[in-house]
This record gives structure tokens, sequence and C-alpha cells, in this order.
């Protein structure tokens, strides 16, 4: 168990939210056949997926381990590109969750890296850019880049698990 100050990893998962509310844009209402508030699938389970999270961050990689962890999902980390490449070519993951900005290789070079394996070893992995990298130029780059998905921080949980299971099936 992971503890920060007085709290541990899981209580502060027992106080998140576990609802979305819907914000209409200016100047337009929320149809009345829409509710205020939407339910995040709770029941969304990573049973069975494995998942590789690679982040220099040790604080946001211990974060996101725990949330995927805590959805059934078995989860390996890495704490450099190139750990998580060694992680990769040993055991490649049904899901991929990379960092960008990280010292040395970044996690542009590492999925280019990835995306130039067989399929067979690995190479077409379902891959999130988990990143404090938000703007537009950012998500086309992630994108062009090889990753399947851009999803800025920080990342509620419920999103996390719910994308990741989203990959899985495809």
């Amino acid at each position: 168990m992971i503890t920060r100050g007085l709290f541990t990893i899981e209580d502060l998962f027992r106080k998140l939210p576990v609802s979305v509310t819907l914000v209409p844009a200016a100047g337009t209402a929320t149809p009345a056949s829409l509710p205020a508030q939407l339910p995040v699938a709770p029941t969304a389970r990573l049973e069975g997926l494995r998942v590789l999270v690679i982040d220099d961050d040790v604080d946001g990689l211990s974060l996101v381990s725990a949330m995927l962890r805590r959805a059934g999902a078995t989860v390996a980390v890495g704490r450099s590109a190139a750990e998580g490449f060694d992680h990769f070519v040993a055991e490649p993951p049904d899901v991929l969750i990379s960092d960008i900005e990280m010292p040395g290789e970044d996690g542009y070079s590492l999925i280019r890296r990835i995306r130039g394996l067989e399929p067979g070893r690995g190479g077409r992995v379902h891959a999130i850019a988990l990143t404090a990298y938000g703007r537009r130029e950012d998500r086309l780059h992630a994108i062009s880049a090889g990753f399947s998905m851009h999803v800025p921080k920080p990342v509620d949980p419920a999103e996390l698990v719910t994308l990741v299971a989203s990959l899985a099936l495809r």
C-alpha cells in the first residue's frame, strides 16, 4: 500500500467523484431527455488485461498503476522509456500507457520504436499518451507518432479505466 502523508492511494480513490456532470455550452439548454448527471460505469473492469505504464514521475506512476490495479488489471511499470521498452519486449502488454516528457528518450521516440516491432512482438499494441501536454498540436503529434489516444493529465480514474477497457476491446 502506497502512502503519502496522512492518506493512502486507496483513501484517495474512495473520495473521488463517481459521476460526470453535463455542462451545456453557453446559450444552450440541456435536453430534457438527458439527466443532469450521468453515472460513470463503475463496473468497467480490466481483469485479464496486462497494462504497461511508463512515467518518470514516481507519484504519477504510482497513482495510475493503483487506478488500473483497482480495476483488476495486471500492471507492469517502467520509470523511463528504456526501462519500459525492456518490459515491453520481455512481455508485450495488451495496452501501453506512456508519458511523453521523460529524460533521455521521450514517449514519441518510444512509441516509434514499439511501432517498428513485428505485430507478433507487440508492434500493434494499443497505446495511450498520458501527458501534461494538452494542446491540439500535442494531440496531433502524439497520434502521428503512433499513439492510439492522447489523454491530458490529470485524468479521472473512471475515464482512464473506461479508455483502457475500450482500447482492449478493439
